[in-house]
């Protein structure tokens, strides 16, 4: 099941939720308020650089096909 990220039109607030792809995109109920005025937004996902060995497995010379 995919994690969707909600934002609230009452509060603000946002929050996301684990629920499969068929559920509805607006309508559910806010933690922060309870209000059901929320929406589906598009969620980014971050990486920090501190991760030297993502960094690492990328970085020239770690291809596979050597």
């Amino acid at each position: 099941m995919p994690l969707y990220e909600y934002v609230c039109a009452d509060c603000g607030a946002r929050f996301t939720r684990l629920q499969p792809m068929s559920a509805p995109r607006e309508g559910n109920a806010c933690p922060e308020c309870s209000a059901t005025q929320t929406r589906r937004v598009v969620s980014t996902f971050a990486r920090t650089a501190g991760d030297a060995t993502a960094a690492a497995a990328c970085g020239p010379g770690s291809s596979p096909f050597r």
